[in-house]
């Protein structure tokens, strides 16, 4: 084993070396050796000066990041417009649109990086925090995400400055070494962390000088602290009430001398003189050494190099943890409930091979020098006392939060991805829909909803009373009567009898000549909204069970519109979501659901509020503010004017503008009507850089200011996803490859950029262009696509059925599709029609079973993925059914 030498010097470490840097004062040089790869960007002086003068660069925030190094630029002078020394990384073409599945995590790449990242001045790596630690948060980040240095800084910097997940995932690649949103998320949360852990600890210190317990060993050991568990092990003897510990009342007698002499110069402790036979704790030598014992165990555990010692001996040794029956004192215990947990009775797992949802060592010090034996056995003794009184519990809390954490972390994790899956569903425009909430007693409830959402007729059918036969002839009529041949059933109580019901009437051809299918989708939380002020507003006078199915049909017309009046908990697709911490679960889902909205993008001239309100660098104010703005006047003609906004400033400005489309056509008809209107206007036209067309100048009466009759034109790149901080970029491009605005999304437009890029190659353009190569990706996507482009087309619609499959069918080996219902650690559940949901084990989970069409980053299924399975196990008086994948279709 090796060993440890303690010098108890009140600024050094144990080596005798004080290796602790504060943030504000990071070692460049050491960070230079790590990161060899990186070089430093010759960024020009005016560039650091323009962002400096922006108006986010002016706000006063409580952690900053050093504003030499501010990152960011506004627009006036965006990071996607400037040249960066260095080529941005060189990767495999991506599409923007990735949320088909959890991403493998980044790994480090330090000795041998993914490209040439961009990045930052000599100092770029070193953020400055208002709260200063013994740690760099930028180094601390980077081990617990396993992302490299640079990216973590330049996240850093990214937050700082209020940057949107969405906005950084679409607009600011480069920086982030093409870091997925799920990834982005972590890093945030993990900053968060550092930086409550780094607040509370400065909190602590501020508490304990008060009282005038502070000495320099203590506040190092505390400025060390990088979790709460390592906080609370230390602050705990000093806090209010506390009777303080062993090793404190042992240095209230004066034993912290004999402790330290027993380490520096053995030779000369002599225990005796300690003695005094009328003070309780010091009347006897077993008392004395049994003090210095206390003090020396407290030294042991407190010391940051023996901890990280232990902590990685844990890393490379076998550690367990188990699990066994509580005994209970009550006789009156639910056998079921003891039967839900029987797989976990006597259970027994390595945690280094324990899944997440499954939620010996030793170390010697010695004198500096020779120590009698009755010195060496009160060492012994300490490293003993030490170990079992304070170090292993210590370390067993570590552990035990720690798989807590993971585990709460990767089931909102998987929440998150779930909710995206869900959001992203494949709409079906186009179709009038009958939406039905099933019922016994009160009725199945019926909404005809047209193809733009508009609610046509609604109505309650009694069909499990014995009334089914004479209200079939209702439901044919209302579908004849408004030309409705899909039905949408929720999947709530009376579904299973709901869905036979329709099913018979259409193998029937009951409803001839309409050629019938319906389909089922989750009904969670449409209740809730149903009672909902929003609902209220939205269809006032409407009984809300009639509400209920008015929604669920909504949500396979367009699922993400209808979803997002739901709070994202309620809409059941998470695992353990009571669980976990409800801060951090509504955090993770707001987030993805700002990311999918931001993604689609919005037509601000159609969208509702609350779909508004979701986009990056909105927030309901700000979207009520948007609307408001729109009803007094008019649509919106470009992106321009949503400057002109109460309360939307350059920042929210920059966030939003990329993710909000205007319909070229729509404008188009709105602008020459009102040129008709207006008639004819004497004067000049002259047309600005905003798109603004200023005719007819006249000088006002009383003041000097020029009036101006303004006819705002729109910008063709406004129905894109480009963003109008590229718009210069954007136009410069279209002149390499001689085309126009008005060939946007159209054939000749693609053939023209493709046969540029096969005779150029994009890294050459973006470098003529002055620009990254991700942002030119950006453009080019933008020109490319049509204008009713949405990417949501990739992922799979509802499956629409005619007939029913009930669980009497099953055998095992029968093979059969089915719907992925929701995702979870251990397994997937599919709903294979049979009132039951499956259980894919997540062992039978693998890539070679997964679609090569779709891309992937992992092996996780979502909602809504259409699967071919075969039946392993029929369980039936635990209602069980057990499926192996055999293919994702």
């Amino acid at each position: 084993m090796p060993s440890y030498t303690q010098n108890p010097g009140p600024s050094d470490s144990p080596g005798g070396k004080n290796n602790s840097v504060a943030i504000a004062d990071v070692d460049l040089e050491d960070r230079k050796n790590k990161l060899d790869s990186v070089k430093t960007l010759k960024t020009a002086k005016t560039k650091r000066k323009n962002s400096a003068q922006s108006p986010s660069g002016q706000r006063t925030k409580k952690l900053k990041v050093d504003e030499e190094t501010n990152m960011v630029n506004t627009a006036e002078t965006p990071s996607t417009s400037t040249v960066w020394e260095g080529a941005c990384k060189k990767e495999e073409n991506e599409d923007d649109f990735t949320f088909g599945q959890s991403p493998l995590k980044k790994m480090k790449t330090e000795t041998c990086p993914q490209g040439q990242p961009v990045r930052f001045p000599a100092n770029a790596n070193s953020i400055k925090e208002e709260v200063e630690m013994n740690w760099d948060i930028v180094q601390v980040l980077s081990e617990r995400t396993n992302i490299e240095l640079w990216v973590c800084a330049n996240i850093i910097r990214l937050f700082n400055d209020d940057n949107t997940i969405p906005f950084i995932i679409r607009y600011r690649k480069e920086l982030i070494n093409n870091l997925d949103a799920d990834s982005l998320r972590e890093v945030r949360q993990t900053l968060e962390e550092l930086r409550a852990v780094a607040k509370k600890v400065h909190s602590t210190i501020q508490k304990i000088k008060k009282e005038g317990k502070m000495s320099e060993c203590l506040l190092k050991t505390l400025l060390n602290c990088k979790t709460f568990e390592e906080l609370e092990h230390v602050s705990a003897p000093y806090k209010t009430g506390s009777k303080g510990t062993k090793a404190q009342r042992a240095k209230q007698l004066g034993l912290e001398g004999a402790a330290k002499i027993l380490l520096e110069n053995p030779g000369q402790l002599n225990l005796l003189s300690y003695i005094r036979p009328n003070i309780k704790g010091l009347s006897a030598l077993q008392d004395i050494e049994t003090g210095v014992q206390h003090i020396l165990a407290d030294m042991i555990a407190k010391d940051k190099d023996t901890l990280d010692f232990i902590r990685k001996l844990c890393q490379n040794r076998y550690i367990c943890i188990q699990s066994s029956l509580a005994k209970v004192s009550s006789k009156k215990v639910n056998e079921k409930d003891v039967d839900k947990f029987l797989l976990y009775q006597n259970f027994s797992c390595n945690i280094r091979n324990i899944q997440h949802h499954q939620a010996f060592l030793f170390c010697r010090w010695r004198p500096r020098g020779f120590a009698r034996p009755e010195l060496m056995k009160i060492l012994h003794n300490s490293l003993d006392d030490s170990f079992k009184r304070l170090i292993y519990p210590l370390l067993c809390r570590e552990f035990r939060a720690k798989l807590t954490s993971d585990a709460e972390k990767e089931s909102v994790m998987m929440f998150g991805r779930n909710l995206r899956q869900l959001l992203l569903t494949s709409p079906v425009p186009g179709r009038t829909m009958m939406g039905v909430d099933p019922g016994y007693k009160h009725g199945c409830k019926l909404a005809i909803i047209s193809p733009t959402s508009q609610i046509l007729h609604t109505d309650v059918v009694y069909l499990h009373c014995g009334q089914g036969f004479r209200e079939a002839e209702k439901i044919k009529r209302l579908l004849l009567n408004f030309n409705c041949s899909t039905v949408v059933i929720g999947n709530g109580t009376a579904c299973r009898e709901t869905e036979a019901y329709f099913a018979d009437l259409i193998m029937k051809n009951y409803f001839s000549p309409l050629d019938v299918v319906y389909c089922i989708v989750s009904e969670a939380g449409a209740s809730i909204y149903s009672v909902s002020p929003e609902a209220n507003k939205e269809m006032p006078g409407l009984d809300p069970n009639l509400r209920s199915a008015v929604s669920i049909a909504r949500r396979v017309q367009d699922p993400l519109a209808e979803l997002v009046k739901i709070e994202p908990k309620h809409i059941g697709v998470g695992m353990y979501q009571h669980d976990v911490s409800q801060t951090l679960l509504k955090a993770t889902l707001d987030s993805v659901v700002e990311e999918c909205v931001s993604f689609v993008g919005v037509d601000i001239n159609i969208c509702s509020e609350v779909l508004l309100r979701h986009i990056a660098g909105l927030n309901a104010n700000r979207a009520k503010s948007i609307i408001e703005w729109r009803e007094k006047n008019g649509p919106f003609v470009n992106r321009e004017q949503l400057k002109k906004v109460k309360g939307l400033g350059p920042k929210s400005f920059q966030q939003c503008a990329g993710f909000i489309r205007i319909n070229q056509d729509y404008i188009r008809t709105f602008c020459s009507q009102q040129t008709e209107s207006a008639g004819q206007v004497q004067g000049v036209a002259v047309t600005s850089s905003a798109g603004v067309e200023v005719t007819n100048e006249k000088q006002g009466k009383k003041k000097s200011k020029t009036a101006v009759n303004v006819v705002l034109k729109p910008n063709p790149l406004d129905q894109t996803c480009i963003h109008p901080e590229s718009y210069d970029i954007a136009m410069r491009f279209l002149s390499f490859i001689r085309g126009t605005l008005y060939e946007i999304g159209k054939p000749e437009m693609e053939q023209k950029i493709n046969s540029f890029l096969e005779k150029e190659g994009i890294e050459k353009i973006a470098e003529s262009l002055q620009t990254t190569v991700h942002t030119l990706q950006v453009i080019i996507d933008g020109l490319s696509q049509p204008e009713s482009f949405d990417f949501r087309t990739d992922f799979d619609k509802p499956d629409f059925k005619r007939s029913i499959v009930c669980l009497e069918d099953l055998q095992v080996g029968t093979v059969l599709t089915g719907k992925v219902e929701n995702a979870t650690l251990f397994g997937i559940f599919v709903d294979i029609g049979v009132g039951r949901s499956g259980l894919i084990p997540i062992r039978n989970v693998t890539e070679a079973k997964l679609s090569k069409t779709k891309k992937r980053r992992s092996l996780g299924l979502g909602p809504g993925e259409r699967v071919e399975v075969q039946v392993l196990n029929i369980d039936i008086p635990r209602s069980r059914i057990t499926l192996d994948l055999i293919r994702v279709l």
